[in-house]
């Protein structure tokens, strides 16, 4: 039995070859098909649940993010950041990556305008 692509699968797969493999938006995409950009995007979601379009997340080693899905769902977080320590763990290798996290934290997320006020206690 010979298999048959519907014209339909054939517009979606050259939809996901113009967006994943050459780049373009789905803006341009809708422009050089003649077609609107919301049906751009519903195509691609079909060609999703169809299996035309696979989206494959590669794992790395030290990948946490099953461990701050988790975390953000039980404490009902926004976000919640895990922070690797260099061994032997000291106070000052935690102090150092917590800092670090810190700032690149507050580095992705602060915009010019907004305030951030801190409080630190120190207590001996």
């Amino acid at each position: 039995m010979v298999y048959k692509m519907k014209s339909s699968q054939k517009l979606m797969v050259k939809i996901a070859k113009m967006y994943y493999e050459q780049g373009l938006t789905q803006t341009v995409i809708s422009k050089r098909l003649g077609i609107s950009r919301p049906t751009v995007s519903r195509l691609m979601q079909e060609a999703m649940e169809q299996g035309i379009i696979r989206i494959e997340i590669a794992n790395i080693p030290e990948d946490q993010s099953d461990l701050m899905q988790g975390l953000q769902s039980k404490y009902d977080l926004m976000e919640a950041i895990v922070v690797d320590v260099n061994c032997p763990i000291t106070y000052e290798s935690v102090s150092q990556a917590l800092g670090v996290a810190a700032a690149d934290y507050f580095r992705r997320v602060v915009r010019n305008g907004n305030v951030i006020v801190a409080i630190a206690f120190l207590i001996n």
